[in-house]
């Protein structure tokens, strides 16, 4: 089968969205009414959610967050990693937000824009990507399945970062035209 995404896409931290996803009530109720479940059941239920969303040709709109959804493997990994490295026109790194929207716009153009670094979708109130995130809740579990698709991610976005010269130094234009100042 072949593969090919021109799309943008960016990533979080694994172990992050899925703490996010158990803390937040409003996740619950977007899932389907489920009742709160054990954290270490919740997780199990998410895992390989980003994989899953990269390999499943058609589950008949089966939501990442359903827990019979199918499951996913770590050979399932691998194919969503090689779709990352292979397959996307640019990925970014939610908790590289500023340097990944900088990279963004070195990549595909376009002027940098105070609402390209806006949090349109805080996980709750108060919270950005600039915010420590516990994990502790997650009791030392992680998600073996996703880490590989994450661990590619950030291999991506380094080597893109290399190849079209982004820093924090180099994106001081695109952070003042955004009107959002400097950053080190």
């Amino acid at each position: 089968m072949n593969f090919h995404l021109t799309a943008p896409w960016m990533i979080g931290l694994v172990g992050f969205n899925l703490a996010t996803g158990y803390c937040n009530e409003d996740e619950h109720d977007f899932l389907n009414g489920l009742p709160k479940v054990p954290v270490l059941e919740f997780a199990e239920a998410w895992k390989g959610g980003m994989t899953y969303q990269l390999v499943t040709e058609d589950d008949h709109g089966i939501p990442t967050t359903t827990p019979n959804r199918t499951k996913v493997t770590p050979a399932d990994g691998l194919e969503a990693a090689r779709r990352v490295r292979e397959g996307f026109a640019f990925v970014g790194i939610t908790e590289e937000w500023d340097l990944s929207i900088c990279l963004f716009h070195k990549m595909l153009g376009g002027p940098c824009l105070g609402s390209d670094f806006e949090d349109t979708r805080p996980s709750s109130p108060g919270k950005s990507a600039h915010s420590e995130h516990n994990t502790s809740v997650l009791m030392g579990w992680h998600d073996d399945i996703d880490e590989i698709v994450y661990e590619a991610a950030l291999e991506v976005f380094h080597k893109n970062l290399v190849l079209y010269n982004v820093s924090h130094d180099t994106c001081q234009e695109c952070y003042r035209n955004a009107g959002i100042g400097d950053f080190a």
